[in-house]
């Protein structure tokens, strides 16, 4: 059995395989104010599950899209990244720098980079799995 204890706002912060039940244990995590969940399947990772109404549920793709993965560096091309839910936290990354970290206001976002280079450009926003994206810039 397949305990998956999880938040407030239903992301799994422990999940836990038991293969011999113990009386005590349910009883424990309602004494320590845990809600969980038990389920048959192996265990489950939060990256792709969450709890919604006290059911393990898979998280939902964002529907971000880019329109292209290579740009002629230099600023005169760029790619749109498009379909962003409002509010999805955006962060930009070269190599180990990170560029830019905003909270999206827009839907859309493009992007132009001046010198060859890859960006990583990654989308959050709860309950959905996080959308990551490489846009390469060539001369």
């Amino acid at each position: 059995m397949m305990y998956a204890v999880y938040d407030d706002d239903g992301r799994i912060t422990q999940a836990n395989q038991v293969y011999n039940p113990n009386p005590d244990l349910e009883p424990l995590m309602r004494d320590l104010g845990q809600k969980w969940v038990k389920d048959d399947r192996a265990l489950v990772s939060p990256d792709h599950w969450y709890v919604a109404q006290e059911q393990l549920a898979l998280r939902p793709m964002m529907p971000v899209t880019l329109s292209k993965k290579t740009i002629q560096a230099g600023g005169n091309d760029s790619a749109v990244l498009a379909s962003i839910p409002r509010n999805a936290r955006c962060t930009i990354r070269t190599g180990s720098y990170v560029i830019h970290n905003v909270t999206m206001e827009d839907d859309e976002l493009e992007i132009a980079i001046p010198a060859p280079c890859i960006y990583a450009v990654r989308f959050e926003l709860w309950p959905y799995r996080d959308a990551d994206f490489e846009i390469e810039a060539v001369a």
